[in-house]
């Protein structure tokens, strides 16, 4: 008797742990085209609002369910928040956006600050501190900018149509 109890303890854990969604693909079959959503990506996603206008959400994939996404900001010790619960039937579109992307934004911009400043400061100018600080701020300032314009995080990749389906798992 026990035995069987054990088995069916097994299978109630089993079932309640691949229950739980992990990530969703759309996929086109006309154009082979994919876009795999994992919980924890940073996406961006266009979908239709309340009034049926089109918005965008730029946040992290907290959950994946068979109707719902939802995004939301992670904390370490609280809960999340910015939450955002969006129907996957109102999605228009979607990108991920990769952390090799973020890392490499940060190290181009860290880099020519922190260049410039030190270029700066070895020349031997008649510069004050302020002014090599606020030159170096300045070229990090006007670096953001061009490579936000260069690469843009508000862009939806992948618009979707009747063509595309999904799957979660």
């Amino acid at each position: 008797m026990r035995k069987y109890i054990y088995i069916i303890i097994l299978i109630l854990i089993t079932v309640k742990i691949t229950a739980q969604k992990r990530s969703i693909i759309f996929y086109n079959e006309n154009t082979t085209k994919s876009v795999r959503l994992n919980k924890g990506n940073l996406v961006l996603i266009e979908y239709q609002g309340y009034l049926s206008q089109i918005e965008q959400k730029l946040n992290y994939l907290l959950s994946v369910n068979d109707s719902t996404l939802i995004l939301g900001k992670p904390m370490l010790f609280s809960p999340p928040k910015q939450i955002y619960s969006i129907k996957i039937k109102d999605i228009n579109g979607a990108k991920r956006i990769s952390n090799g992307t973020q890392l490499l934004k940060f190290t181009l911009i860290a880099g020519s600050t922190i260049g410039t400043y030190y270029i700066i400061r070895n020349n031997k100018n008649n510069l004050s501190y302020f002014q090599e600080l606020g030159i170096s701020a300045l070229v990090g300032f006007s670096t953001r900018i061009v490579i936000n314009k260069l690469f843009p995080n508000n862009k939806v990749k992948h618009k979707f149509n009747d063509k595309w389906k999904y799957v979660t798992y």
